[in-house]
């Protein structure tokens, strides 16, 4: 085995490696909350919806339909970071793949 077909072989492995903990923590990431947050945040619109709200429960539910929309916004973004991770690790380990496989196919 060349030096240079070692190196390709040895950050093929990298990659799958490093694919593999991306996926890990995607698997590990907790969709139900978001999903919870999503529920409450409808809820909390249509309570605000209903008419002769009292001023101060209209301001505590808009209070909590604010951090709710906090939660959404930053449990989406973590969850598009941890797709976008996976998604770049696959095109390593392909990039990879493909150079150890055109370094085999020359030295034949």
């Amino acid at each position: 085995m060349s030096e240079e077909e070692r190196q390709c072989q040895n950050t093929k492995i990298i990659a799958a490696v490093a694919l593999e903990r991306a996926k890990d923590n995607l698997n590990r990431f907790n969709a139900a909350d978001l999903k919870f947050y999503k529920l409450e945040r409808v809820e909390l619109n249509n309570r605000l919806k209903a008419r002769g709200l009292s001023e101060e429960s209209r301001n505590d539910l808009t209070e909590r339909k604010q951090e709710i929309e906090y939660w959404v916004s930053a449990l989406t973004e973590d969850q598009q970071r941890l797709k976008s991770e996976v998604s770049s690790r696959r095109e390593i380990i392909l990039d990879a793949s493909k150079a150890l496989k055109e370094i085999r196919q020359k030295k034949n």
